[in-house]
């Protein structure tokens, strides 16, 4: 009987030990991925490229995120800008949000203006999905 009861105690024990690893073990609150989570979206590619020159006047201005975009954080007013800065005003027109391939695109609802330089910006109210926001503003001319 003493024999069975300190079997039960030994299994008790290594079975409290077992429990203090697993809860302690899991790490980052138990979220898998949380580094994901908190890392503020970058973007990767824009288009026309920083500095180009000889762009078409009917061009579309595209950037691309490194992570899924919450739409109505880019599609904003104020978030994806064009700004003429030979004509030192914004240039009008429409932005989109192609979630698929995480794309936000600048449509201008006009020709812009041949030899003007022009400065692309979005800015950091644009928030991933998880409601993270760029850690600075995204700006090429």
């Amino acid at each position: 009987m003493k024999r069975f009861m300190a079997l039960q105690v030994c299994l008790a024990f290594i079975m409290l030990i077992l429990s203090v690893f697993l809860i302690t073990g899991c790490g980052s609150n138990g979220q898998t991925g949380h580094w994901l989570a908190v890392a503020a979206p970058t973007v990767g590619v824009v288009s026309p490229l920083d500095a180009a020159t000889g762009v078409c006047v009917n061009k579309l201005i595209t950037a691309t995120f490194s992570k899924a975009m919450l739409d109505s954080t880019i599609t904003v007013p104020g978030t994806f800008t064009l700004y003429d800065e030979t004509a030192a005003a914004d240039a009008p027109g429409l932005v989109t949000y192609d979630a698929p391939t995480k794309t936000a695109t600048f449509t201008p609802t006009a020709l812009l203006i041949d030899g003007d330089v022009y400065t692309a910006t979005i800015s950091t109210a644009a928030k991933d999905s998880n409601g993270n926001a760029l850690a600075a503003s995204i700006v090429w001319s």
